[in-house]
């Protein structure tokens, strides 16, 4: 387990989409405060914009495959260190 530990983030951020999801997470919580009120302080503003809203939702589809990759790593990081054994 510490194995994984030690490694997996870095595995994660050698990755180009792995990058590129980040940053346009980065770039939706920049441009819509309201966004990110919501995601990171869980702050529910009644005035949502549609683009907000949208901005919500590319969000989460973004974690989505965040958590997607970070799966897929993971699993792989586990059989290389269940061949090393």
């Amino acid at each position: 387990m510490q194995f994984l530990e030690d490694n997996r983030y870095n595995i994660w951020q050698k990755r180009k989409d792995y990058k590129q999801i980040k940053d346009k997470m980065r770039e939706i919580k920049n441009k819509y405060a309201n966004v990110r009120l919501f995601i990171e302080d869980r702050v529910v503003t009644a005035n949502l914009t549609k683009e907000e809203l949208k901005a919500v939702l590319e969000y989460i589809n973004l974690d989505d495959e965040i958590e997607r990759i970070e799966k897929i790593e993971t699993f792989k990081l586990g059989l290389k260190e269940g061949n090393w054994l």
